[in-house]
């Protein structure tokens, strides 16, 4: 086994020891949509993926910033009320990318990142209320 089969076995081993911190999420990729030529207006395409398993976490204080130039250097500023989703990589079908969204206890969340570790073994997303 290598490397990035061990780290990928480790996370799926914490996420089966997770026990019920673990949520139940909906996972929405939003598509480019289509053009509706009588009304001029683009319809997005959503593709929902339900049943996974993800952590929820709070960002720390010394994770949240609310500096202009963290975001002017590429980026994203962690508010306050900005939440983590950690999601096993396998569990994902679709890349995450910015302005999906996640519906966790009936709340939907905007992606603003998403980020993947170097084993790809888990994915950490950055989310917002609208």
């Amino acid at each position: 086994m290598g490397l990035k089969e061990a780290f990928k076995s480790a996370a799926q081993a914490a996420f089966n020891a997770a026990g019920n911190i673990k949520s139940t999420i909906i996972y929405v990729s939003v598509g480019t949509g289509t053009y509706d030529t009588s009304t001029g207006a683009v319809t997005p395409v959503e593709t929902s993926y339900t049943g996974i398993s993800a952590i929820l976490d709070d960002y720390s204080n010394r994770e949240i910033s609310l500096q202009p130039n963290f975001e002017r250097a590429g980026n994203r500023a962690i508010l306050p009320n900005d939440k983590k989703v950690f999601i096993l990589y396998d569990d994902l079908t679709p890349t995450p990318k910015e302005n999906d969204y996640v519906t966790i206890a009936g709340k939907d969340w905007t992606v603003i990142g998403a980020y993947i570790d170097p084993a790809q073994a888990m994915w950490q997303l950055q989310v917002r209320l609208p």
